[in-house]
């Protein structure tokens, strides 16, 4: 009981001990007198920012000297930054936790005075990102959350930021996630508010195509940790689909690129149960692609191609339920009242990787082993190939 009563006081203590950390380091970047700056008659040129730039940012210009005015914005954040991690090593996890999250509310609450220019994607910009995702990766994904709704308590921030700050704010956010252990448990829980946020209200944007390379690259990273953790990876990928679908458009091209990736990045051989959510969205999105914009069209043949092949990978089980889901997307495609696709494309694109499937579907109909008879009874027979024959026979 005694052990229980010091303990209890000792983890209270460590609890103002963290608190009081954390005033220091609100007071350093609350000091306006603070200038770590030397000037440039000091070192004979100018000084560069403190972080090194590198990946995509370089192409944009992030990589150019700072101007002097600057300097000491990002400095002063470089400072705080080292500090804050030096507090990692010396509090345990649950008191760092109360230190980091109320770090986290002073820097999004007070961004305009630490940055100056809330519109600039300077490097003064990227070490506020930088400790803002150290800060959020200490604590509760529901934080992470939060940060990325601005709905901090106490912590919300004033501005509104256009497409380039959340660009790159969320890929400095990835880059501190991959550098970051992701043995934790809640790795793949920060890991999904971050492949949402592009893509939800409040906090999504129009994504570029190059920040969609990163997004897929950072989705098969987030899958790996969670194989590592013995997780279910097929759930863990529906699980995004529905919370993006739930906030996202299914008649946009992105949204047909999007279906895309998460069809890619599905292993559904080893899927404990039918990805609803994902089948669903995908359901939709090439429904409404259909008939597509010129500019949208190989889009939507490679998000068959795609599709054709977590089918072709089902297993036996799930393959009539996730065909049920699919198939006003698919019809509309099957039957091309529009005739989109040449002779050569509905043979390579449509015909052979969806017609066989059909097929089958409608044989299963006329079976046992199906209750409904929605197929067979309002859509016309397919050809059935050599192929699915035999597929057929060995069910």
């Amino acid at each position: 009981m005694l052990t229980s009563v010091a303990e209890h006081e000792d983890q209270d203590n460590l609890s103002e001990l963290a608190l009081c950390a954390c005033d220091v380091l609100v007071s350093i970047l609350d000091d306006e007198t603070l200038d770590f700056t030397m000037r440039k008659e000091e070192v004979g040129e100018i000084l560069t920012s403190p972080v090194k730039l590198h990946g995509q940012r370089k192409k944009r210009g992030l990589d150019e000297p700072l101007p002097e005015s600057r300097c000491n914005y990002a400095i002063k954040i470089f400072l705080v930054r080292d500090l804050f991690t030096i507090t990692r090593a010396v509090f345990p996890a649950e008191a760092f936790a109360e230190l980091a999250e109320s770090l986290l509310k002073y820097l999004n609450a007070h961004e305009e005075t630490l940055v100056d220019d809330v519109q600039c994607t300077d490097a003064v910009r990227e070490q506020w990102a930088c400790i803002c995702a150290e800060a959020a990766f200490a604590c509760e994904p529901s934080v992470m959350q939060a940060f990325w709704d601005n709905t901090l308590r106490k912590g919300q921030r004033d501005s509104e930021w256009d497409s380039d700050v959340r660009a790159l704010v969320w890929q400095v956010f990835l880059e501190r996630w991959l550098e970051q252990d992701q043995a934790g448990p809640s790795s793949w829980d920060t890991a999904a508010v971050l492949l949402c946020a592009p893509f939800v209200h409040p906090s999504g944007w129009n994504i570029t195509r190059e920040d969609f390379q990163r997004w897929d690259a950072f989705l098969r990273s987030a899958i790996n940790a969670a194989l590592d953790q013995g997780m279910d990876t097929a759930s863990l990928v529906d699980q995004l689909a529905g919370t993006i679908a739930a906030d996202y458009s299914p008649l946009s091209l992105r949204a047909q690129r999007l279906a895309d990736l998460l069809l890619s990045n599905l292993d559904i051989a080893s899927a404990r149960k039918v990805p609803v959510e994902l089948m669903e969205f995908t359901n939709a999105t090439i429904y409404g692609a259909y008939p597509p914009e010129p500019t949208s069209k190989m889009v939507c043949m490679w998000l068959l191609r795609s599709l054709t092949r977590v089918i072709d990978a089902c297993s036996r089980e799930h393959f009539l339920p996730m065909l049920e889901m699919l198939v006003d997307g698919i019809t509309v495609w099957v039957t091309d009242d529009y005739q989109i696709c040449s002779e050569e494309e509905y043979s390579t694109d449509v015909r052979s990787l969806l017609v066989d499937h059909f097929y089958l579907l409608t044989e299963l109909c006329r079976s046992s082993l199906c209750t409904r008879r929605f197929w067979c009874t309002s859509n016309r027979c397919l050809p059935v190939s050599t192929s699915s024959t035999q597929w057929l026979l060995s069910w």
